[in-house]
This record gives C-alpha cells, structure tokens and sequence, in this order.
C-alpha cells in the first residue's frame, strides 16, 4: 500500500513556484544570476515530489526518500494509532500518526484511510487505536 507523507503537496507547490519564478526572471528581467539556482530547486522538488512516499507490505511500515527507506517501523513494534477526522467523517486528508514501543512517530496522509487503517489493524492486533 502507498501513502504519502503529510505534506507532499508542499514540493510539487514549489517545483512549480521556482519554476514560475525562472521564466519570469528570465522574459521580463535583466538580472538572470539567481535563474539557475532557481531551476535547480525546481528540478529537485519535482524529483522529490514522486519519490517520496511510504509503504506498507511484508510487515513493515517504510518511509521512503528517493526510493531508499529513510525509516521504517515493523508492525510487531506499533503501539498506537491516532487518526484523524474532518467533521466527523474520513476525507481526502485526514492524517494518520503511528507510534512506535521506542517513541518514533509517523504521520502520515493516507489516499484511502480506512482501508489503511484496515490493513494496519489486520496487521497489528496489539496496537491501541484512538479513534
């Protein structure tokens, strides 16, 4: 299953923002010295945008950057859950924390919540779930 992480859609704002801002500097400017920083980090969001994400498969719940796990938490080790509604019911961005025995959080911002918290409460019994 693939989640993105809380605030995904602040780099895709960004890519296009930097972006935006070259062309401008470029067609109405003189001063094109800081155009090239500003196309590197467009160019950085928008690769940071779709390789960003978290999965959760074979037990493991696995936060990814550039597709290389940057955390992950086993299942075995969740100790409580906490989602969040919108108005008392799931929407399209309710957030998803998920702590760990040692104290890690995770929050996350599941596409499909309930059939997120479905698979994670399959997987993990053990775990306190505030609903």
């Amino acid at each position: 299953m693939l989640i993105r992480n809380k605030y995904h859609w602040l780099l895709l704002s960004s890519a296009v923002f930097y972006l935006a801002l070259a062309i401008y500097i470029t067609a109405f400017k003189s001063d094109h010295f800081m155009v090239p920083l500003y196309l590197f980090i467009a160019a950085l969001s928008a690769i940071l945008w779709p390789s960003t994400f978290t999965t959760l498969s074979n037990g493991l719940l696995a936060k990814r950057i550039l597709f290389v796990a940057w955390r992950s938490i086993p299942v075995g080790d969740i100790s409580k859950i906490v989602p969040h509604e919108k108005n008392g019911k799931w929407s399209y961005g309710t957030v998803v924390t998920v702590y760990s025995r040692n104290g890690e959080k995770l929050t996350l911002q599941p596409n499909h919540p309930q059939l997120f918290l479905a698979a994670l409460h399959a997987q993990t019994p053990q775990a306190e779930y505030l609903l």
